[in-house]
């Protein structure tokens, strides 16, 4: 075995091969008062449900919650994250809501965070390999939140 980096004949290393591997997170970022108050997070799920194609998410773990920000009482910002070991999945959530105008985001420049993993977060829910997100028994998201999309909620 050597320690130096191997190179197969068409060049690509296993360093390459990994780098699109991995966690990867993404959370989205919601200005609270413009979504309504009140049950906001029902009204961030919807935005993200009719945007989202859940077959493209397959793998991913969603968490979600008021930012450290909010909670520390400098801001009025909900987050839904995404995390997956494909950053691909990542990408696609990023470039989907990019310029998507719906209200209740934050401006683009704000509207997304890189390391979710810092913002105290809860676990909201998988989505399995069937494209199904897939909650607790007693979750606050149901199978109503999803009404109108290709969006399916299974509670466990």
């Amino acid at each position: 075995m050597s320690l130096f980096k191997r190179k197969s004949k068409d060049g690509v290393t296993p360093q390459k091969v990994a780098a699109g591997k991995g966690n990867a997170e993404i959370g989205i970022v919601f200005d609270i008062d413009e979504l309504g108050g009140g049950f906001y997070g029902l009204t961030a799920y919807k935005v993200l449900f009719q945007s989202l194609d859940p077959n493209r998410l397959k793998g991913c773990t969603l968490r979600d919650g008021d930012t450290a920000e909010t909670l520390a009482g400098r801001a009025r910002h909900y987050c839904i994250a995404f995390q997956s070991t494909d950053s691909a999945t990542i990408q696609y959530v990023r470039d989907t809501l990019a310029n998507a105008q719906e209200k209740g985001l934050l401006p683009a420049g704000r509207r997304f965070i890189e390391a979710t993993s810092q913002q105290p977060l809860v676990l909201a829910g998988v989505i399995d390999s069937d494209g199904r997100l897939v909650v607790k028994e007693g979750s606050m998201i149901g199978p109503g939140w999803v009404e109108g999309t290709e969006w399916t909620v299974l509670t466990r």
